[in-house]
């Protein structure tokens, strides 16, 4: 059994096509759905938000570089399992920075 989330996605991408074959499944971009071998898997809506990443202390990164730094997710309760967070774009306009993707294990305090 697999959890699957839709989500929309800017930018053009083909995801997990031999997971796709594999378990028969079936996108309907006009309804929202998706099925995993017949069965209907629920969508995330626009509605969805996710947890705030919070540093304990203000770090400098130079330009054209990057850091790894212990963070935690202010709010991880609407997270039962572990859950990819990623900055949005109203962030990076903002701030001027961009973020990687980060694995949140609820059960953990600290990530990544």
């Amino acid at each position: 059994m697999h959890d699957i989330w839709v989500a929309d996605i800017d930018v053009d991408a083909l995801l997990g096509y031999d997971f796709l074959q594999r378990y028969n499944c079936t996108i309907d971009a006009v309804k929202g759905e998706v099925k995993v071998c017949g069965l209907q898997h629920d969508s995330i809506d626009e509605e969805h938000t996710g947890g705030r990443v919070v540093i304990a202390k203000t770090i400098v990164v130079p330009p054209e570089s990057e850091s790894v730094v212990a963070a935690r997710v202010s709010d991880v309760t609407w997270a039962q399992e572990p859950a990819v967070v990623e900055c949005n774009a109203k962030f990076v306009k903002c701030h001027q920075i961009m973020l990687a993707k980060v694995l949140v294990d609820p059960s953990r305090e600290v990530v990544p």
